[in-house]
């Protein structure tokens, strides 16, 4: 993958000076940091799941498992397929989701 360089404007938007094919969507300063801060939390769920069934490179395929069985046996749990594909909107309103 191509990493892209960016420069800010003058009104804090981070304009992409990468290729048109893969280009990133144009986020501002906060919403780079907030969605740095979001990947920080997933990171650190990522750690922990890591500790408790050991690392691998599969493991956030299995944590995925993980939260399938737990939506399948907890009847009370939100619906694994619906909140995947909330997360997904999520996503792509945050930002991120269009490369």
């Amino acid at each position: 993958m191509t990493k892209h360089k960016s420069r800010p404007s003058e009104d804090g938007v981070v304009a992409d000076t990468g290729n048109s094919f893969n280009t990133p969507p144009r986020l501002t300063r906060k919403q780079q940091a907030m969605n740095e801060d979001r990947a920080q939390r997933a990171r650190n769920v990522m750690d922990a799941y890591g500790l408790e069934v050991g690392e691998d490179e599969s493991n956030l395929t299995d944590l995925l498992a993980d939260l399938m069985h737990r939506s399948a046996i907890d009847c009370e749990a939100e619906n694994f397929e619906d909140a995947l594909r909330r997360a997904y909107m999520h996503f792509h309103a945050e930002g991120e989701g269009s490369h």
